[in-house]
């Protein structure tokens, strides 16, 4: 314990002193995170505050493991493992360094981020086994132990960088997440395990002193991959030799917010369409800014979530196995209540919900009414003669419950003046706005001079209704690709008999 101690004093007293040199170099050299975009803060403020934490925590980390390895303790030594740790603990770091100087691109930093990963993995620093309730240990293939290492970096290394939005916040989470993790894993089995977190969480803290809101320095990426990069390793290493039954699921739970917050945002995006690992303004912190709190009420919540998370945590190493999985589904259910109070599942009501899967089984093919109608696709695009196309028009205007179905075909195609088919008795001149709907689409991409699909739909619409404009869009297709759009139109148009043909 005295070991613990020293350490964590050293690390704390190195950020102490290290990030006002930092702070003022990154000044000098206009190393600087300006606001605007998804920044909340309104003031250029100094980042690569990541330098300091290297400085403290890898050097005490180091020393302390050599001098017990100097001094013939047997549990710790300088191993092969704890060496490819720090040396991709240095990789990322160092990407990190350049990502806050110069830029890169999401690409680079994610393959350089896998290149640590697999120097890790190479050193032994490898997931190869999972501890799950009631399931047990599960052992992993080398071939499956890889990526699994590599993703359970990544994910932690970047929860980390996501959750630095706010003043303290990914420093503040990964001391009390390390802290937690001191207690989970013995020093007795343990001893390197615990001097690394012992030194990361130093450093945390006393990086916390100025990173705390107001903020005078940040972490930068250089600091939050270094910080998730290093608890990711030295919470495999711990779980190697922990006799817990739950093995990786004690860090998961214990680092929550921010892994919850990585693995829900892509979810999130793509069931509202937007592009998932695009970076947005409506991450958990986010939106506890934008309820109206203060950044300091924020972060001191999400302290106080990641401190129950830790409880959690501690408890799944205090409980029979059996009883790990209510523990987890408690947690569960806390993360599922806490992400609707911010609003998250607004957006995701039974109905639409009903509605998007609908939507999907129809674009896919599941459902039996897009089936059928493929039928009606194949029959326009097949025909050749004015009487099949005017036949199959009437049998799709029909099968979608439509009041009317028009075709005009424009000069592109026709190589004269516009054509027009009608099925239906309302034309386009006579349909009522206030009672039927109007749906039109041009007939080819980028060619308006090609014609137009226009359709009239009744409010009262039937079940077919919200998938209209898909079954639209096939008979477009179909016409588009039939014989009788690209090869007959010209010849058929030039006989007077085609000046205008109605159905219906």
């Amino acid at each position: 314990m005295t070991t613990l101690i020293l350490v964590f004093l050293l690390s704390f007293a190195g950020a102490i002193l290290l990030t006002p040199v930092v702070r003022s170099q990154a000044i000098r050299r206009k190393v600087l995170d300006h606001p605007g975009g998804r920044r909340v803060h309104d003031r250029p403020i100094p980042r690569a505050g990541g330098v300091a934490v290297y400085l403290s925590f890898l050097p005490v980390f180091l020393a302390a493991i050599a001098a017990h390895d100097l001094a013939g303790i047997t549990t710790v030594e300088l191993s092969p493992a704890i060496v490819a740790l720090c040396l991709g603990s240095t990789v990322v770091f160092g990407l990190g360094l350049v990502d806050d100087v110069r830029g890169l691109t999401a690409r680079t930093k994610v393959v350089v981020q896998a290149l640590a990963a697999v120097i890790a993995w190479a050193g032994g620093v490898g997931v190869s086994r999972l501890g799950l309730p009631v399931l047990g240990t599960i052992e992993l293939a080398p071939y499956v132990s890889i990526p699994v290492t590599v993703f359970w970096f990544l994910l932690l290394a970047n929860a980390v960088n996501l959750i630095d939005g706010l003043d303290g916040l990914a420093a503040g989470i990964v001391f009390f997440a390390s802290v937690t993790l001191l207690a989970v894993f013995t020093p007795g089995a343990n001893l390197a395990v615990a001097i690394g977190l012992a030194a990361l969480s130093g450093a945390a803290l006393g990086f916390l002193r100025y990173n705390f809101n107001p903020a005078s320095i940040f972490l930068g990426d250089s600091g939050s991959y270094l910080l998730g990069f290093t608890f990711a390793g030295l919470t495999v290493l711990g779980s190697l030799k922990t006799q817990a039954a739950v093995g990786l699921l004690i860090p998961v739970v214990a680092l929550g917010v921010p892994l919850i917050d990585v693995l829900w945002s892509p979810i999130r995006r793509f069931i509202l369409g937007r592009q998932v690992f695009t970076a947005d303004m409506d991450h958990i912190h986010h939106r506890l800014v934008s309820m109206g709190w203060t950044t300091r009420k924020a972060v001191l919540t999400l302290y106080g979530s990641t401190v129950v998370m830790a409880v959690g945590a501690v408890l799944l190493t205090h409980t029979r196995s059996e009883r790990n999985a209510l523990v987890l589904v408690l947690i569960g259910a806390g993360a599922i209540l806490a992400i609707r109070k911010l609003g998250y599942f607004d957006f995701i009501q039974p109905q639409g919900i009903r509605r998007w899967l609908g939507a999907v089984a129809d674009e896919i093919g599941l459902a039996r009414t897009r089936r059928a109608f493929l039928a009606r696709e194949i029959e326009i695009q097949a025909a050749e003669t004015i009487e099949e196309i005017d036949r199959a028009l009437r049998g799709a205007a029909s099968e979608l419950g439509l009041l009317s179905l028009q075709v005009e075909l424009g000069s592109t195609i026709t190589g004269h003046g516009g054509r027009s088919i009608s099925a239906g008795p309302i034309t386009r001149e006579s349909w009522d706005r206030n009672r039927h709907l109007l749906v039109s689409m041009p007939l080819a991409d980028g060619d308006p001079q090609a014609g137009h699909l226009t359709a009239i739909v009744s409010m009262a619409r039937s079940e077919e209704s919200p998938n209209v404009a898909r079954r639209l869009d096939g008979i477009r297709r179909g016409l588009v690709g039939s014989r009788y759009a690209l090869a007959r139109t010209i010849e058929m148009t030039a006989n007077p008999a085609f000046e205008e043909a109605r159905v219906g």
